[in-house]
């Protein structure tokens, strides 16, 4: 079964760059991602309106989403890259047999670590020092979420590989559609069943869209869920499928684990600085997005003339999708750096707050000057299967950052320091930027590391 999409020919190294079909996917991409943060603070907000005592529970169950979020993400980027693929060469049947893979990889980890925390449950309740009188509704509530995660991977699955077969501005609506509507139900169902309106909307909303993506994808050609089963599948793709999500999926724990360190260090000057570096880090979550969205949309493009044999495009569609990632950081920068006092005054009606958080912006916003570049390289570099080397950098980076930010913590500097470090300590991530803009124009077509079949 095939379906082939190439309007140009094989060569076409001639041609400008694809900054177009970058931005075709990138903008839609950001407008989805600006609502899957705003979507959870709106659910916050109708529970913590209900029943101020079921934000408790809400946060409780953070850690299980952010593990939950390392292992749907990552196959995510899989099914996306897999989907790009196929809609440069046309070969649905290799493309519907790896997303079978993440599929049953998707449902057996989440399913799992829901087993994971059924038997291990207590030592959690004792980790967080639950009371006794709320460990039921915490067990419970943290729970039903762990489950509700496996419907979740098959949604982002299949919902996220659409952007890869064109379906962009469907995916786009569907995923603005879905997140409204999880809200709208959580806000029906509260006076209800109380804080167990959110997975039971979530669940609602995960599996309508998983219904609505396969319609979709079946209407494409393929058809992920035709011979589904444990051995077929897992057993000629699962190394495909974990050359690119095993990275990501540390690089998401890499993440969350030096946000603990971190903040266990900045713990160590004041409450009053951790809770700057937490209004801070929200602004700079907001102000990274249009580098993830530019690198998705990089990867994607780049997949899809890889498998089309467009090499000589490869290579001026990542340094223009990179280029313009620095120009829009180096205005973003700025404006975070000016702005910087008054901007988070919106997020606390706390002035000593606001300030702290000032503090932590006015050093780390020079920064995303390479940070928004890497971070969009980074992602680039996961979806065309080359996540590795990524992490390896940020690794590294991070190893560096937080040795340093510790180093003059234990000696007594001021925090305004460890700020600063944090900040220069991005630097050697100029020349890892370079280089891999000239592999890209020297290997063409060759920088996917994905197998054709």
């Amino acid at each position: 079964m095939t379906a082939v999409d190439q309007s140009r020919p094989a060569g076409d190294s001639a041609a400008p760059p694809v900054l177009g079909p970058v931005l075709a996917i990138a903008l839609p991409v950001l407008l989805a991602s600006l609502a899957s943060l705003v979507a959870p603070l709106l659910n916050t907000a109708v529970i913590g309106r209900h029943d101020p005592a079921y934000l408790y529970p809400l946060a409780l169950v953070l850690p299980m989403i952010l593990l939950q979020n390392s292992v749907n993400e990552s196959l995510r980027v899989a099914s996306v890259a897999f989907a790009a693929q196929a809609s440069g060469s046309g070969d649905l049947d290799t493309y519907a047999r790896r997303q079978r893979t993440v599929l049953v990889l998707g449902v057996a980890v989440n399913l799992g670590v829901a087993l994971l925390f059924l038997v291990a449950h207590p030592l959690f309740l004792d980790l967080y020092a639950v009371p006794a009188g709320s460990r039921t509704l915490v067990y419970a509530f943290v729970q039903l979420n762990t489950l509700t995660g496996a419907v979740l991977a098959v949604s982002v699955a299949l919902m996220s590989s659409l952007y890869g077969l064109r379906q962009v501005r469907a995916v786009t609506v569907g995923t603005l559609v879905s997140l409204g509507s999880g809200v709208v139900l959580t806000a029906a169902l509260v006076g209800w069943l109380g804080v167990f309106a959110l997975p039971a909307a979530t669940a609602t909303t995960a599996t309508a869209t998983a219904v609505w993506a396969s319609r979709r994808l079946a209407r494409c050609g393929v058809r992920p869920w035709a011979r589904i089963g444990l051995r077929a599948p897992v057993r000629r793709s699962w190394r495909e499928v974990c050359r690119i999500s095993v990275p990501v999926s540390l690089g998401y724990l890499l993440l969350f684990g030096s946000g603990l360190v971190l903040t266990r260090i900045l713990a160590g000057y004041s409450p009053l600085t951790v809770a700057g570096y937490g209004v801070a880090y929200r602004v700079q979550n907001l102000v990274l997005l249009p580098a993830i969205a530019l690198g998705v949309g990089a990867g994607i493009t780049v997949n899809r003339l890889a498998a089309q044999r467009r090499g000589g495009r490869v290579g001026p569609s990542v340094v223009a999708a990179v280029g313009l990632s620095a120009a829009v950081f180096a205005v973003a920068a700025a404006l975070v750096w000016l702005l910087r006092g008054p901007g988070t005054g919106l997020l606390t009606g706390d002035p000593a707050v606001a300030r702290a958080a000032a503090d932590y912006l006015g050093y780390l916003a020079p920064a995303y000057l390479v940070g928004g570049p890497l971070l969009t390289l980074s992602i680039f570099l996961e979806e065309t299967g080359n996540g590795v080397r990524a992490l390896v950098v940020n690794a590294t980076l991070t190893v560096v950052q937080l040795a340093l930010a510790a180093g003059l913590a234990r000696a007594g500097h001021p925090v305004s320091h460890v700020y600063l470090a944090l900040a220069v300590a991005h630097l050697p991530a100029v020349g890892f930027v370079v280089h891999e803009l000239l592999r890209a124009r020297r290997l063409g077509g060759r920088v996917s590391a994905i197998p054709t079949s």
